[in-house]
């Protein structure tokens, strides 16, 4: 799921830092996911 969210993630290993960058979209297509199992159970 993290990774149908994920656009990019990099990594600094001199800095010691992540950078992680989300989709658009990839959040609110999780949440709707999630509401959709809801509704089932």
């Amino acid at each position: 799921m993290v990774g149908l969210s994920t656009e990019t993630a990099e990594y600094d290993g001199a800095a010691g830092t992540v950078a992680v960058r989300f989709r658009p979209t990839g959040i609110q297509t999780l949440a709707d996911e999630l509401a959709d199992r809801e509704e089932v159970a």
